[in-house]
């Protein structure tokens, strides 16, 4: 009996439970007359005994007793019958009832001798197969020793375990042999060596740092040695250390002047940006402590604990709206602007031991519980630790609410160590893309995300944090497959894994990730000056590898609940491992491994951690059961498909009340993370036969669609559909599916916030919380109210499909690439109107202050500032007094051209000619800062900018559309959007199908002899071209390149021979794939470049027929072609499958009409020589470019070729037959008495040609 309870006293400090089932065997045997009969009479026998640790070992033993006797007076009842009539699940891995064995062997083992024969008992018999996962034999010698043998399963155990427990198990024998009154949980198993390790080695992290410093003063002292660095970065906005700290004196002058003192409570209200820093340091600065509440936090629990902590002072943003407030309100822009306030360093007040703040967290009761920090626990935090180390050079993104704990690290972090803040929206950092574009942007190298953001944005793309140097996740538990692929994609990258409660200061243990983990990823080891324990319920420290609670000690242990005695006796508890000092029982489940760092196994309670916020399961049913119309509630949680943990209420409603109404009143009460994910609605609560709630049977959530389909109606709720789809990852959402019953939570309703606003729309988390449907929440939404910042672009600018194209051509010099246009003036121009002109030219528009910078075999494309010393050049030529201006003028715009220099700019070059019959002005801009588009939005502002400058007016240029580095930017992250890659078939077919070849005439006998090229061309006259440009086009519906590219590709098929032609077309790449965007007057290179296959196979010599075929091929080009560029030059590679051949042998640009350019009031085009825009060594990827223009009321063809490769008279011939197509189709369908629709006019994508023709002859018939 004694064994027996000594093994389950085993057994239950190595498992943590106190219901124990052991199996013994038994002779079976019970009567003397059944001793000399041979036969199988063994039985097995289940013993269940409950060892708490709060029993004594006598009355255990007691109970250990009893049990046994009852179980040998049923020793008959067969074992197997047992397990059937309990109704045992089987399984074949495992066995029924119990899988460690205890065995006493007490049978006789005398030798016997038989007629000179002497039998012993044989060696070496034992089996090799364990039976079951432990069993311990214990077999009494005739001495009156007992000797005991440990059988396990080696699949399980490794021996020097095994070894270990047999330690503890004589041990816990010892202990109870000195003293049979002791406490099961008060037995000490350890030897000295281990106790020491898990005491002591474990916990050597004592390390200098200031704990004698304040917040304030270790601040103004990093503000002192680094008073220029970047302090806090929002939005373009930069403050200095000098400066943020300057703004935290003043509000600390303006609180102490409001009676603000050491343990004030001041109540913190602000957004993301730089008032958050400020007003923190301002508070702290006057001797104060804040309490951070979040613009997300429902106003009634902001309202319970401004007044439950008693702060009568709230200082905020006026950006947000204020909370119903008994005190003084204080707003920090206000006390910027006041006069009087001091901007010197305030005397300190307070010590390391004042409260620093107070957090809010969850607590069972149904109320939240204030948390009070101490100065020297954030200091510990972040300075001299032994997990992170700041430097000047570190640059940190600030991604956590400011109700979390994480933010003292975020903020205290970098502002204590000379780095940098980086705040932005939360836009930023709830889409992956975008996020992974600002780092790049920003050179962040730190950031901190909770482990469901992380699953989040590691499931949308796992190269986001390519650009960071360390990444550290937290608030619960990770999941080893999200971190093992990112560790994979991105090896660089340091990965941390940061464990700590609120009560703790942020972290109390870290882990450095540098291997892959199957199941379970270690917490680590306390980070410095801090200690953790894992202990049992009666505080005895466990075993290496056992579980228990988890406590934590040093200098980051909290000073307790505010207002909360009682709980924070029962929580913060004396630490017995060091006299004197405190430890915080966490009430999470660890072990420690045998490294020394800890394992994270659970919580001993109802609390969970969502999103990274501990959440009390008891708090939100208090919420839902306070609602009217709700009879009865329960809140569990499960592990959704993500990996994340999603919370699901059920509920038994009265008749006039539903899900979707409690969601939204529950909204109203709690922050958006504790509303549950999932509501279901039961008849009752499944109970106990105890009537106690039955947890165990309450159903999974129906994931399934419940209501039926119904498609969108307009474009919002189908942009909302498609959000929806892409973020709960289904394949098909109607108008009316319910958010949260396609899987939607809380922080999936903030991606789709996100995402909206990427399209120029508003809403909030909490709209769709209460409006959880697309009809109900389209209502709602409402366009953003965006206003383009004026101020100049700077930084760096991702390279354009456009730009990547031109990266990649053949050239020997690609400082010579311009676009250029000369322009006259017959009153002489006046030189200071010019340059103010000029000037305001190139600070208005960002992108002709771009340079290019050649660093490391990296190229860069950089925005300058208007600081720049050259911001465009402008010489000027007296040639009135010469006969051979014309000439001079060619040779100097000759030589502008020539002097173009990328990587010093600036990028664009001016030239004013004074001649005898006027002024004439040249302006050259390389071609990576301009395109036609971009020409007439310059040569409009330069004729603005100029006359007003002439009249002595204040230059006053039309406001800035979206920068070009913001498009870029934008284009950056569109290029891995789920829309561009839905393109991807098309673009495949295109480049995989066959097509004509050119018929060359002349073998290619050296590289780049194709770069001369040979012109020839013909002009409509004006009548033909007004009849092109405005009667044509009815007939079919068609426009102008249509028509063109019509007449090209029939002469091209007569002489190539082949019908289906590959043709690279140009289009101005301004499409509205991005709406939020407006770029409608941003100077840049936006042309889009991509390749259309024509068949005319089936045209014949029907002119009708071959027009509506290529108007419908170019209707079919998903938006105009801009995708095919994105998906070749931007979009990764491990995101594609498609393989880009080579680029067509022909091109066809139709650039449109120039007569508008004409109606400048200062200047006209001139048709003087301008020179060569463009390198003669650039080998051009199109052996045959046409072109076409309308300018001065004529169209102008050109048709472009290598001499060394085509005769002259091939190609003027082809010109000839091109020419003769053109004036044929427009005959046709000016002769054509009734337009006709063709396939591109109707939106069905399904609809073929012949369904049309079809359609027709029915209703003819008609």
């Amino acid at each position: 009996m004694v064994l027996l309870a000594a093994y389950n006293t085993l057994l239950a400090r190595l498992s943590g439970q106190e219901d124990i089932i052991v199996g013994s065997p038994i002779a079976g045997r019970p009567h003397k007359d059944l001793e000399p009969i041979l036969g199988m009479f063994v039985n097995t026998l289940a013993i269940r005994t409950e060892p708490k640790g709060d029993k004594r070992f006598t009355d255990y033993l007691a109970e250990v007793r009893q049990a046994a006797l009852e179980a040998y007076e049923h020793q008959d009842y067969p074992f197997e019958e047992l397990v059937e009539r309990l109704g045992v699940q089987r399984d074949t891995s495992r066995n029924p009832l119990f899988d460690v064995m205890f065995v006493l062997q007490n049978m006789e083992r005398e030798s016997l001798n038989l007629n000179e024969l002497h039998l012993t008992q044989a060696a070496g018999t034992s089996h090799k197969t364990a039976k079951f996962d432990a069993t311990l034999y214990a077999a009494e010698g005739s001495d009156g020793s007992i000797s005991f043998d440990f059988e396990f399963n080696t699949d399980i155990y490794q021996k020097q375990t095994i070894e270990k427990w047999l330690s503890y198990f004589t041990r816990i024998l010892t202990k109870v042999i000195e003293d049979q009154t002791i406490s099961l949980g008060d037995i000490h198993v350890l030897d000295n060596a281990e106790t020491n390790r898990v005491i002591y080695q474990f916990n050597q992290t004592k390390s200098d740092y200031p704990r004698h410093e304040t917040i304030s003063r270790l601040f103004e002292r990093q503000a002192e040695e680094t008073p220029d660095a970047r302090a806090v970065v929002y939005d373009g906005q930069i403050l200095t250390y000098r400066e943020l700290n300057e703004r935290a004196n003043r509000i600390a002058a303006a609180l102490r002047s409001n009676g603000v003192g050491p343990e004030s409570v001041v109540a913190l209200l602000t957004g993301r940006t730089t008032e958050l820093a400020s007003g923190i340091l301002g508070i702290l600065k006057a001797g104060g402590a804040y309490l951070p509440i979040g613009d997300d936090v429902p106003r009634e629990r902001a309202e319970w604990m401004l007044k439950d902590c008693k702060a009568d002072i709230l200082l905020q943003s006026d950006k947000l709206d204020g909370l119903p407030l008994s005190g003084k309100r204080l707003f920090i822009e206000d006390i910027q602007t006041k006069a009087g306030l001091s901007s010197e360093n305030p005397e300190p007040l307070g010590g390391p031991e004042s409260l620093a703040y107070m957090i809010y967290t969850s607590g069972s009761t149904g109320a939240p519980k204030g948390v009070m920090i101490e100065q020297r626990s954030v200091i510990r935090l972040v300075k001299n630790s032994n997990y992170i180390d700041f430097t000047p050079e570190d640059r940190l993104l600030f991604t956590s609410s400011l109700g979390f704990d994480v933010t003292t690290f975020e903020i205290f972090g970098p502002l204590l160590n000379g780095a940098s803040l980086y705040v932005s929206d939360q836009e930023t950092y709830l889409d992956s893309d975008v996020l992974e574009t600002f780092i790049q942007q920003n050179g962040i190298t730190t950031l901190w995300l909770t482990s469901s953001l992380f699953n989040h944005l590691s499931e949308q793309n796992e190269h986001v944090f390519s650009g960071l140097s360390r990444l550290i996740i937290g608030g619960e538990a990770l999941s080893p497959s999200h971190v093992n692929r990112v560790r994979n994609a991105l090896p660089h990258l340091s990965v941390w894994n940061g464990y700590g409660p609120t009560e703790n200061t942020t972290f109390s243990t870290c882990f450095l990730i540098e291997q892959s983990y199957d199941h379970s990823i270690p917490i680590g080891r306390p980070v410095g000056n801090s200690t953790a324990y894992i202990i049992n319920s009666r505080g005895t420290p466990q075993p290496i590898g056992v579980i228990g609670e988890l406590c934590t000690g040093g200098d980051g242990v909290a000073r307790g609940y505010f207002g909360r005695p009682e709980l924070t006796e029962e929580k913060f508890v004396p630490n017995p491992f060091v006299p004197g000092e405190r430890m915080y029982r966490t009430g999470d489940l660890a072990r420690w491994l045998p490294d020394g760092t800890i394992e994270y196994a659970g919580r001993m309670d109802d609390q969970v951690k969502i999103r990274g916020y501990r959440v009390e399961l008891g708090e939100i049913e208090a919420a839902l059961r306070s609602l009217d119309g709700v009879k009865e509630a329960a809140v569990s949680v499960r592990t959704g498909q993500s990996g994340n943990k999603e919370l699901i209420a059920y509920m038994s409603l009265q008749a006039d009340m539903d899900t979707e109404k409690v969601r939204s009143s529950l909204s109203k009460q709690l922050p958006n993370y504790m509303v549950p994910a999932y509501m279901m609605e039961l008849e009752k609560l499944p109970l106990t036969p105890n009537g106690k709630l039955d947890r165990k049977n309450l159903p999974e959530p129906e994931l399934a669609l419940q209501t039926a389909y119904t498609a969108p109606r307009n474009e919002l709720e189908e942009q909302l559909s498609v959000i929806w789809q892409e973020v709960l990852g289904t394949k098909q959402v109607g108008i009316e599916n319910s958010f949260f019953e396609l899987g939607g939570d809380s922080i999936k309703a903030l991606q789709v916030a996100a995402r909206l606003g990427r399209y120029g729309w508003k809403m909030t988390a909490s709209d769709l919380f209460r409006h959880p449907s697309i009809k109900e929440l389209a209502p709602l939404i409402r366009k953003a109210e965006r206003v383009i910042d004026q101020r100049p672009v700077e930084g760096d600018i991702p390279w354009t499909p456009v730009q990547h194209w031109f990266l990649s051509q053949r050239m020997e010099n690609r400082n010579h690439f311009n676009q250029s246009v000369m322009m006259f003036s017959s009153d002489a121009l006046h030189k200071q109107p010019l340059k103010q002109a000029l000037e305001h030219l190139v600070i208005h528009h960002d992108a002709l202050r771009i340079t290019v910078s050649s660093e490391n075999e990296s190229i860069r494309q950089i925005n300058h500032g208007i600081q720049k010393d050259e911001l465009y050049s402008l010489d000027i030529w007296d040639l009135s007094e010469t006969d051979t201006w014309e000439r001079e003028i060619e040779d100097e715009v000759a030589a502008l051209q020539q002097r173009m220099d990328i990587e010093k700019g600036p990028l664009l070059k001016a030239g004013w000619f004074k001649t005898r019959s006027g002024d004439y002005l040249f302006i050259t801009v390389h071609h990576l800062a301009v395109d036609g588009v971009s020409w007439r939005i310059l040569l409009e502002d330069l004729s603005a900018a100029y006359t007003q400058a002439v009249k002595g007016q204040p230059v006053q240029l039309p406001p800035k559309t979206d920068s070009f580095k913001q498009y870029a930017v934008r284009l950056s992250e569109y290029a891995k959007s789920s829309k561009l890659m839905r393109e991807e078939e098309y673009w495949r077919f295109i480049e995989e199908e066959t097509a004509a070849e050119l018929p060359y005439e002349k073998p290619q006998y050296q590289t780049g002899a194709d770069s001369v090229r040979q012109t020839v061309s013909f002009t409509l006259t004006e009548e033909e071209t007004s009849v092109l440009l405005q009667q044509v086009n009815r007939a079919y519906h068609t426009d102008t390149q249509d028509i063109l590219l019509t007449a090209a590709a029939l002469a091209l098929r007569d002489w190539t021979g082949g019908g289906r032609l590959r043709i690279a077309m140009e289009g101005h790449g301004r499409e509205h794939i991005m709406p939020e965007l407006d770029i409608s007057r941003t100077v840049g290179w936006f042309t889009s470049m991509y390749p259309v296959l024509i068949d005319l196979n089936t045209a014949g010599a029907e002119l009708g027929t071959a027009v509506k075929t290529v108007k419908d091929t170019l209707g079919r080009i998903p938006d105009k072609g801009i995708g095919y560029g994105i998906l070749k030059y931007m979009t990764p590679s491990e995101q594609k499958t498609i393989r880009f051949r080579q680029a067509p042998e022909i091109s066809f640009n139709y650039l449109g009409q120039f007569n508008d350019t004409e109606d400048q009031h200062t200047f006209s085009l001139s048709g003087l020589a301008s020179g060569h825009d463009i390198t003669p060594t650039w080998q051009r990827e199109q052996a045959v470019e046409m072109s076409a223009m309308a300018a001065q009321h004529k169209l102008h063809f050109s048709l472009s070729y290598p001499p060394s490769r085509f005769r002259k008279e091939t190609m003027e011939q082809l010109l000839q037959t091109l020419q003769q197509y053109l004036r044929d189709i427009m005959a046709h369908c000016t002769g054509k008495e009734e337009a006709e629709k063709t396939v591109s006019d109707f939106s069905s994508k399904t609809l073929t040609s012949d369904d049309l023709d079809s359609i027709a002859s029915f209703v003819e018939e008609l």
